[in-house]
């Protein structure tokens, strides 16, 4: 029993606790027992102990890591909750304008140059590749000429 609780492991990790142990004992002496009173051996009186397992004591520092190690995780797991959620938000969105979108095909989309001209202040050409577009409200936009 001494070999167990020091080797007993069947990874090689050290030894079995004192739970195991003591399971252990019950079992090999209910087996005792039990061949004794069916013949198999004599009778015998024995006391089994269990040999006590120094447990070692808690390292703080190895504590410390995993507890930083699992509010990294809770931090990761919220953080990823909240993405999910935005994603949740954004798809119900998008379904709300294709919705919006499938009401509106009766309407007649296209150029409408008397709100273009309520709209832009005026256009300034810059040089041969850019314009300069100066909408009424005062926000001004370059474009590209292609």
């Amino acid at each position: 029993m001494q070999a167990k609780a020091e080797y007993g492991r069947l990874d090689g990790c050290g030894g079995l606790s004192n739970s195991t142990l003591q399971a252990l004992l019950i079992i090999l002496k209910s087996s005792l027992e039990y061949a004794a009173r069916e013949r198999y051996m004599p009778q015998v009186e024995f006391v089994l102990k269990c040999p006590e397992v120094k447990q070692e004591p808690a390292n703080d520092a190895q504590y410390a890591g995993l507890s930083a190690e699992i509010q990294a995780l809770q931090a990761r797991l919220a953080e990823i909750d909240s993405t999910r959620q935005k994603n949740e938000n954004a798809v119900e969105h998008i379904n709300e304008i294709i919705s919006m979108a499938a009401d509106m095909k009766h309407l007649v989309m296209g150029f409408d140059d008397k709100i273009v001209r309520q709209m832009i202040a005026c256009i300034k050409v810059i040089s041969s590749e850019k314009l300069l577009v100066i909408f009424k409200t005062g926000l001004e936009r370059e474009v590209l000429l292609m």
